[in-house]
């Protein structure tokens, strides 16, 4: 008589479940080990959003691309550049739990243009951040939130960065300051004619303003930073092949009857 082997549910839902967290383990890893960067410079895009949803703002097209982060001791430092510098009067990142202010680097009042630095503790999590948008000229004054939103592929190291390195291995003497800001381009205001009088229809306020209209709205892909897809979709595949694989088992058993 021939003997059948059976294959116990509970060991396939055992072998399930390790392949399942084998590969949440390797995907967490390979996240973090992308958060973390050596000292150095680098540039990265980013995309500004609004705060209850991955619409882009309209407050995005004042914020230059792309930014620049500077790693020291493994921590880091963004710096961005803003035109229509003198409508946003106030721009706080977070900090020690709260906001606070963000450190001006430079300003360039006849192009309109300023220079922020703050700091972030990871690139992969949209940064939630305070604005207040000031216009007189047409009688605008509110409070905004918006978010940061980090391209990690973009992510590479600073042309003048490595630059530095390769004069700094002729001589060293020469080289820059590793904290420079050379790296974050300025654009003069004049360039940015033809945007909207204002921030008025960002929607992204915190207080009584209109939502946002017209491109504003466009959506864009779900941030590949902060992406959760991933783990969504195993998750899902883990389901799906669980409930399959049951059904294939108890199937052979009751055929065996």
């Amino acid at each position: 008589m021939k003997h059948q082997s059976t294959i116990s549910p509970l060991r396939v839902a055992a072998f399930l479940t390790c392949a399942f967290l084998l590969a949440i383990l390797l995907f967490t890893s390979r996240a973090q080990a992308a958060s973390v960067l050596r000292d150095g410079t680098y540039t990265i895009d980013y995309t500004v959003l609004k705060a209850e949803n991955d619409s882009v703002s309209m407050a995005n097209d004042y914020w230059e691309k792309p930014a620049t982060v500077h790693v020291k001791d493994g921590k880091m430092q963004v710096e961005v550049t803003l035109n229509h510098s003198a409508w946003i009067t106030e721009y706080k990142a977070p900090s020690n739990g709260g906001f606070a202010d963000v450190e001006v680097v430079k300003e360039d009042p006849a192009a309109d243009t300023r220079l922020v630095r703050f700091p972030v503790a990871d690139l992969t999590v949209p940064l939630e951040s305070k604005i207040h948008v000031t216009v007189e000229s047409v009688d605008y004054d509110h409070d905004y939130t918006i978010r940061l939103s980090f391209d990690e592929d973009s992510l590479k190291e600073s042309e003048s960065a490595a630059s530095s390195k390769a004069e700094a291995s002729v001589d060293k003497g020469n080289s820059p300051s590793p904290g420079s800001a050379a790296a974050v381009p300025e654009k003069p205001a004049s360039e940015r004619t033809g945007k909207s009088a204002a921030l008025n229809n960002a929607g992204d306020e915190t207080g009584d303003s209109a939502s946002e209209t017209g491109s504003g709205d466009r959506e864009i892909p779900n941030p590949k930073t902060g992406d959760r897809t991933p783990v969504l979709a195993l998750i899902l595949l883990f389901i799906v092949s669980s409930v399959f694989v049951f059904r294939q088992v108890l199937t052979a058993e009751r055929n065996k009857k």
